[in-house]
Formats: C-alpha cells, sequence, structure tokens
C-alpha cells in the first residue's frame, strides 16, 4: 500500500517518514443520511506542518501538530481523500480538487476511447494540477484529436507506454501461481500498473523473482515487488 501511495501525484505523497496506515471503515463527513461508508485504506503521517495559513493571521509559528490522511476506496481501488486535519484549527483542509467529478469523467473516457483504438496502457489523476494523465502505446493523432476535443485542457499524455492494459491483462491471466510457487517464488498479488507494466507481489526474494520472470516473459514487462499478505487480500488479488 505505501508503494503505491508514494507513486502517486496527489498532494502529500511526497512526505518524508513512515505513516500509519489501517484498515478502516471510513466516512468521508457527506452529510446526506443515505451516504454509505466504505472500507478503505487509511494512510496517516503525524506531525506536518500546515499546508495553508489560517485567519486571522497571528505572528505564532505555524507547528507541526498536524495528521495528513490520505484513503483509499477498497471497493472503487481508487485514492478518494485527501485532507490535512489540524488541533484548534477550524476544520480539516481538503486537497481534493473541485473538478474531481469532471477529471474522473475525463478518465473514464479516455479508458474507452483509447482502449476501443487498442493503445490504452492506464490513467491517472493529479489533483495538484487538476489534469487527467493518459498512458498510450503510440496512439494516432487522432485519438488525441478526440480526447481533446472532449475535454479541452485537462489531459497530459504519455504516448510511450511499453504495453497496453489489455496485454498486461492477458498476461496476468496467464500466471500460474502455483506452478511459480513450485519454483520457491511465493506469489501474493498481480495488477496492471498505470504506466503499462505487470506488478507482481511476491512474500519474499523480489530480485530472483524479477529474474526468474524476465527469464520467461523477457524484460520491460513485470516488476517486482515485496507484498504484505494481509494487503493483498484485503485488495482481492487472485491468482
Amino acid at each position: 500500500m505505501l508503494r503505491l501511495y508514494r507513486h502517486r501525484t496527489a498532494p502529500g505523497a511526497k512526505l518524508k517518514g513512515t505513516p500509519t496506515v489501517q484498515l478502516k471503515t471510513v466516512n468521508d463527513g457527506n452529510p446526506n443520511p443515505s451516504a454509505l461508508d466504505y472500507p478503505g485504506w487509511v494512510v496517516t503521517f503525524q506531525h506536518t506542518k500546515p499546508t495553508i495559513s489560517y485567519r486571522p493571521v497571528t505572528s505564532a509559528p505555524q507547528k507541526a501538530d498536524c495528521a495528513w490522511v490520505s484513503v483509499y476506496d477498497l471497493s472503487s481501488r481508487a485514492w478518494t481523500y485527501d485532507f490535512q486535519h489540524c488541533p484548534n484549527r477550524p476544520r480539516p483542509i481538503t486537497a481534493m480538487p473541485a473538478d474531481q467529478p469532471a477529471l474522473d469523467a475525463a478518465a473514464n473516457y479516455a479508458e474507452q476511447v483509447a482502449g476501443d483504438a487498442h493503445v490504452f496502457a492506464g490513467v491517472a489523476v493529479d489533483v495538484n494540477a487538476n489534469k487527467t494523465i493518459v498512458y498510450l502505446v503510440h496512439p494516432p493523432q487522432s485519438v488525441l484529436d478526440q480526447l481533446r476535443a472532449r475535454h479541452p485542457g485537462t489531459y497530459v499524455f504519455h504516448n510511450d507506454a511499453p504495453h497496453t492494459l489489455s496485454d498486461i491483462r492477458s498476461l496476468q491471466n496467464s500466471i500460474d501461481w502455483s506452478a511459480w510457487k513450485a519454483q520457491g517464488i511465493d506469489i501474493l498479488s498481480t495488477g496492471p500498473t498505470e504506466t503499462g507494466f505487470l506488478q507482481i507481489g511476491v512474500r519474499k526474494h523480489v530480485a530472483q523473482a524479477q529474474a526468474a520472470f524476465e527469464a520467461k516473459y523477457g524484460r520491460g514487462i513485470i516488476r517486482v515487488v515485496k507484498a504484505h499478505p494481509a494487503i493483498a487480500a484485503s485488495l482481492g488479488t487472485t491468482g
């Protein structure tokens, strides 16, 4: 989960130190009584400095007594909330952009259009820049033009992703976990990265596993990481 967190482009992703990671039932503060709680990973950095100035402005220094919190929704497998909470402050500081629904809509549209054209690798939302980042495999100009026309000024394109999402999914589905375990490689999770690779989480011996996968599938398609059994199970990864 921490590796997934560090790969974000969201506020707080580059904070130093070791946060706490907890699996909780999350309520995002929606006042609607019909709003449902949801299970999520809660990443918390303690003792961070306030990210904005509070009013009224005083000469007192801004102490590092705030908690930075990020929430990963297990049902949608997406980061849903980032905020900072400071004791004795008026309210948490939300870091989610006001146009989050528009960014999500742009991400969904990019996956649909580029997927139909067989050039889609992955997509991410940059909440700092209010941009939707799309990773593509050498797309034709017509695809880029169609996306820009639908959501002008929203996209940042990376057009040199190594593999499409469909190819990565096919590889993911072909991996025989039990066969690899018989060879001493205990796989705990598999899944595509937004940049066009298959990420495989193993219990131990990351370097040896990386070499073994490269020997079978070639270089530049699989990235091996160390996975924690509890996190892999909660994320619903299967073999």
